[in-house]
């Protein structure tokens, strides 16, 4: 089934999402306005789901890809017990990240993530001309230079001949060195 998403709850947790449900008030974080407790609407997990739910309404990339919400989260009135009870208490040092960056915000799609983990899942950019991940061509030799970041700093995977030879270069060292959380470009050997 893979990674498990968000946290077993526990009696603490129960607790909170249960004085979520009680006097409920207008709190207002970014550019909209939602419900949500005293002590929630204050809170880091509260405040990432505003982040969230105004990335997805305001931001002209998001609205661009039509990343969307799930309905479960969006709901104004009980969106955030529900939000805060698939993925639990946000961990020190982590955000929300999407591992498919295709999807939109859903239980399934979403993770508490680190820096590092939230570089690795990255779409390919604009400016990729190769279509691979971690692959370019060196206009000096002529040849496709496979590259992978590590500890924030570029390293070289060497020089391929062939655009394909690249890739699977960088997909081999992605696995080695990111295990399940490399994105890779997903090429088998004929």
């Amino acid at each position: 089934m893979g990674a498990r998403l968000g946290h077993p709850m526990s009696v603490e947790t129960k607790a909170k999402i249960g004085a979520a449900n009680k006097g409920r008030k207008p709190w207002s974080y970014g550019k909209i306005k939602y419900l949500s407790t005293g002590k929630n609407a204050r809170s880091i997990e509260y405040k990432t789901w505003c982040n969230m739910k105004n990335r997805c309404l305001t931001d002209p990339s998001y609205i661009i890809r039509k990343t969307v919400v799930c309905n479960r989260w969006a709901n104004p009135i009980n969106g955030f017990t529900n939000f805060y009870a698939d993925m639990g208490d946000k961990p020190e040092g982590l955000t929300l990240d999407r591992i498919d960056n295709i999807k939109g915000y859903f239980p399934d799609n979403c993770r508490w993530a680190t820096p590092h983990t939230q570089m690795v899942n990255q779409k390919l950019r604009k400016t990729n001309k190769t279509g691979y991940r971690g692959v370019s061509f060196d206009k000096r030799s002529g040849k496709y230079v496979a590259t992978i970041w590590l500890d924030f700093s570029m390293r070289s995977l060497g020089l391929h001949s062939d655009v394909e030879q690249a890739a699977l270069a960088y997909d081999a060292a992605a696995v080695q060195l990111h295990g399940t959380d490399a994105y890779l470009n997903i090429l088998e050997l004929s």
